[in-house]
């Protein structure tokens, strides 16, 4: 029980990781709360998105 929370962290935090690397290339035109929403969207799907992949199982 305590390996699938691990697991899935460790896949909410790499969907999250792909996705501030795809924002990191946009910051400089983007103003501060723009990257806060869209950290916070990211965390967010990363959530949804790991837990769709990892209820299937």
């Amino acid at each position: 029980m305590k390996t699938g929370f691990l697991i899935l962290a460790l896949t909410t935090g790499a969907f999250c990781s792909v996705f501030a690397m795809f924002v990191a290339t946009m910051t400089e035109a983007l103003q501060l709360w723009q990257v806060a929403c869209i950290g916070g969207t990211s965390g967010f799907l990363g959530s949804l998105f790991a837990s769709f992949v990892w209820r299937k199982k």
